[in-house]
């Protein structure tokens, strides 16, 4: 027994520990947690003490390089945000005593907001009303009734309230129960009368809300008006949009104690995105907006692939606000071009795939000389007649230019200018077909078979040559059939004719003499009815070497001209545009010889092996499939961009790829814009008050009119981000560090992520930089992009709110994006800035200098120079960039108030 005292016990404790971008937010009170990659430590504090009471709500920026941008990219490309409804009672609002609250549905969501709990749809205008102080049940409209306008429907007129019996979208009218006094272009609001729970099609009781006090989750009693003792609090309401809703507590709230009710939670937005499973219902947002109410899922309306759905922990809500976040990946704002089924998968025949970033679009003057076209260029990318840019698109021109590829011969550095040879057209004017003959004496008829494009039903066609033709020879005769069937038809009235003979035809469209009019054929012309066309090298003087006015109609490869002479025979030479100086949009052209490839394995390992921003994948399960988007480590956002067809060689044909432009109007997040605006203007779905992004992909804004604006609200004095609550700043931290990690960081650069909750204290691990040492090492900076065509650098932005004198120590090298030898860039420098509002009368002014001295490689020119002036309480600092390239900027700030 002794020998046991004498014991010495030794216990291991182990705190959580995990990577960094599974760190809790929050860690609990007094918690440790050690991410065990960036090798972190943090504590969590007490959110509701009086000092970290004020910081539970809010997120601060990691020491990562470039944090503030990248979250502020991704908050404004990768998030969007939107509110359920919800009713919040703040602190203060209770006393104590009161244990019932009731609201209606129509009520704001807090006191001090003008966000309704259950937003109407007031998207119609009444008009064409017979008298102007007519009283009438039947309200004609502008156009035909809201698609989701219901019968129930409380509508008020801005001076008395109805219901809606019936809508006829055919007549353009509404029939209401009471009859109200309208006047022309008076606005009809129509508030939805019908709210269910879109997951019971019930009317909501307390088991389905989600409701707290001070962030904690309370249990609801669904079967008592008042709550039994297991649970805090009851709840009751049916399905009318004019009915009280009445939340009943056992304990009356404190003062002290904040209560928020959520209608609902991510689990109702996941199913109505993704759809319902059941069948017969497969694809609506539930089980019963079926028939008149049916209203489709995103991924149906949409017609979403399952490789680019949204992994369910993207998508939140949070019950103490009500505000919801859906966390998108590159994949959903990449523009995808995506192939259709590829014929010979395994034994492809290709040249060179031709993309061209729509960004990259840049103003030219053109300069046409008989044997080339000249054009100016920027600096970015590096043309070069050998590759891999050395193809030009050409649009916004006049005529023949516009929505060209033309292959670079010749490239200068020192306008800068590419040169293009002078396209030339090899043409004819007889064509050769198939003769066959059917019938006797007066009426044989002859059906020409081969090329016979161009032809219309009618036209005149000269009989120029052939064997059998005796009587046909040198006959203008007319065309009987419609040759969109690929064959010409007319009958030789008494001229004899045999079958099988080999013809030559004219096409004289609409002249009977070919004196005026005549056709040309020239394979892929590119000509329109504005353009000029030079005969350099024609055969006779029928056609003779001279300027020629395209005429209609046209067609890819035929268009008429008003011929010298009659043309009775073959005419045959080159033709090249008649051009004058202009000006027009010119975009570099990727080329990506596909050549020596033969598999979908071998064209996507060239294309995704090249340093530059394609890539090309194979659509998963799949054999037959390819899409073609952009690298995320070359952009972050969604990035236009065209494919351009190869004729010498056809490629995207071969592909089943369309040629033209890809845009962001067609990626997931466009897409999911739209559902969600319909979602706000139909009041069969009631499961969003609110949604908004910081950047709309969707082009089209009567499609996204009720879509708002999203910003995280970012201070830039102290580089936080302050939320409504400790659980959406969760939520957002959540999705902002998880698509951040996706991000390509081969080499751990990145392993900290961008933010993290205030209240999560970070530990001091190392000493090696105190205050004292004689050497200070700084192993992460403030970091800023550079655009190649520089312009205002909003993470330099400094406030003076508290701040107003600021010294910045900084460097400026070139972009790691940008690997080109002989294109290095190296500055250093000082700046000292100051800023007051008191200055020029009320306007502000800023005192600024920069110190700095900066080296160029011998591939580069140009400089970098810094402004800055006062907006507001903002120092904004301008970049000019003549360097021609993408920069990166790294710097440290030291500030005090000079006052």
């Amino acid at each position: 027994m002794a020998d046991d005292n004498n014991k010495v016990i030794i216990s291991r404790i182990q705190n959580r520990r995990g990577l960094k971008q599974d760190l809790p937010q929050p860690l609990r009170p007094g918690e440790l947690g050690f991410a065990i990659d960036s090798r972190q430590v943090f504590i969590g504090a007490d959110p509701n003490d009086a000092i970290s009471g004020g910081y539970n709500k809010q997120s601060i920026f990691e020491t990562t390089v470039g944090a503030k941008d990248f979250t502020s990219s991704i908050a404004n490309n990768n998030i969007v945000a939107f509110t359920v409804p919800f009713k919040k009672y703040g602190k203060g609002f209770f006393d104590g005593i009161t244990k019932v609250v009731s609201y209606l549905p129509s009520a704001n969501t807090t006191s001090t907001s003008n966000l309704k709990i259950f937003p109407s749809n007031s998207l119609v205008t009444t008009t064409a009303v017979v008298s102007a102080n007519a009283a009438s049940t039947v309200i004609s409209l502008t156009a035909a009734p809201n698609t989701y306008i219901t019968a129930g429907d409380i509508v008020y007129t801005g001076n008395a309230y109805s219901t809606v019996a019936s809508k006829s979208s055919t007549a353009n009218t509404v029939t209401l129960n009471e009859a109200v006094s309208v006047t022309t272009g008076d606005t009809l609001t129509f508030i939805p009368n019908n709210l269910f729970n879109a997951e019971t099609n019930l009317a909501f009781k307390a088991a389905d809300l989600i409701v707290t006090k001070n962030g904690l989750r309370i249990a609801g009693d669904s079967s008592n008006t008042t709550p039994a003792a297991a649970y805090e609090y009851s709840f009751a309401a049916n399905t009318s949009a004019a009915n009280t809703h009445i939340v009943t507590f056992r304990t009356a709230p404190l003062a002290s104690e904040e209560v928020t009710i959520c209608y609902y939670s991510n689990t109702a937005i996941i199913q109505a995105i993704e759809g319902i499973t059941t069948q017969n219902y497969e694809g609506n947002i539930s089980l019963y907006n079926v028939g008149d109410k049916r209203f489709p899922s995103f991924y149906t309306a949409y017609s979403i692939p399952e490789y680019r759905q949204i992994p369910r922990d993207l998508i939140t809500v949070s019950p103490t606000t009500g505000t919801g976040f859906i966390g998108l990946q590159n994949k959903h704002i990449a523009v995808n071009a995506d192939s259709g089924v590829i014929a010979s998968p395994t034994s492809l025949s290709l040249g060179n795939l031709l993309l061209s970033r729509s960004d990259w679009a840049a103003s030219s003057n053109v300069t046409p000389n008989p044997s080339n076209i000249v054009f100016t260029v920027g600096t970015v990318p590096t043309y070069n007649v050998a590759g891999p840019y050395n193809y030009i698109y050409v649009n916004n021109a006049v005529g023949y230019l516009n929505n060209k590829v033309l292959q670079i011969t010749q490239f200068s550095n020192v306008t800068p200018s590419v040169t293009v040879a002078m396209p030339a057209n090899a043409f004819s004017i007889a064509r050769s077909v198939t003769a066959n003959a059917t019938g006797t004496g007066a009426n044989v008829t002859v059906t020409l078979t081969g090329n016979v494009d161009g032809v219309s039903q009618s036209a005149n066609i000269l009989i120029v040559d052939g064997s059998n033709t005796s009587g046909l020879s040198g006959k203008v005769v007319v065309v009987a059939n419609d040759p969109a069937t690929g064959v010409i038809t007319f009958n030789t009235g008494a001229s004899p004719f045999l079958s099988n003979a080999n013809v030559q035809y004219i096409n004289y469209g609409n002249d009977a003499t070919g004196s005026t009019k005549v056709q040309v054929f020239s394979t892929l012309h590119g000509y329109t009815s504005v353009d000029d066309v030079n005969v350099t090298s024609s055969n006779t003087s029928a056609i003779a070497n001279a300027t020629f006015s395209v005429q209609s109609p046209i067609t890819q490869n035929t268009f008429f001209i008003d011929p010298t002479a009659s043309v009775v025979g073959q005419v045959s030479g080159l033709l090249s545009p008649d051009l004058n100086p202009s000006t027009v949009d010119v975009t570099p052209v990727r080329s990506i010889d596909l050549s020596s490839n033969t598999t979908l394995a071998e064209i996507s390992s060239t294309v995704n092996d090249i340093e530059d921003w394609p890539f090309l994948g194979i659509i998963p399960d799949s054999t037959n499939k390819i899409y073609i988007t952009h690298k995320p480590e070359y952009t972050s956002v969604g990035l236009d961009f065209r494919l351009h067809e190869d004729y010498s060689q056809p490629t995207l044909s071969v592909l089943s790829l369309t040629e033209g432009e890809y845009t962001r109007d067609e990626t997931v997040k466009a897409k999911l814009e739209k559902w969600l605006n319909s979602c706000l203007e139909s009041d069969l779905v009631d499961l969003f008050s609110t949604a908004g992004v910081g950047v709309k992909y969707a082009t089209n804004s009567s499609l996204t009119r009720t879509v708002g604006q999203y910003q995280a609200d970012i201070n830039n004095t102290y580089d936080e981000i302050t939320f409504a609550s400790r659980e959406e700043a969760r939520d957002f931290n959540k999705l902002v560090n998880t698509i951040f990690f996706e991000r390509p960081d081969p080499d751990n650069e990145n392993i900290k992520g961008l933010v993290n909750l205030k209240t999560n204290i970070e530990l001091q691990t190392r000493s090696s930089v105190a205050l004292g040492d004689r050497t200070v090492s700084y192993a992460e900076l403030n970091s800023a992009s550079i655009p190649s065509g520089g312009g205002n650098i909003s993470s330099l932005t400094q406030s003076i709110d508290v701040y107003d004198t600021y010294i910045i120590d900084y460097s400026i090298t070139e972009a790691s994006s940008v690997i080109v030898t002989g294109e290095n860039y190296q500055r250093i420098g000082t700046m000292f800035v100051s800023g007051r509002t008191e200055f020029n009368g009320g306007s502000g002014s800023v005192l600024f200098q920069d110190v700095a001295s900066e080296m160029i490689d011998t591939g580069l020119s140009g400089n970098v120079t810094f402004t800055a002036s006062l907006v507001g309480t903002d120092i904004v600092f301008n970049i000019t960039n003549t360097v021609g390239r993408e920069l990166a900027m790294k710097y440290l700030v030291k500030r005090w108030s000079s006052l």
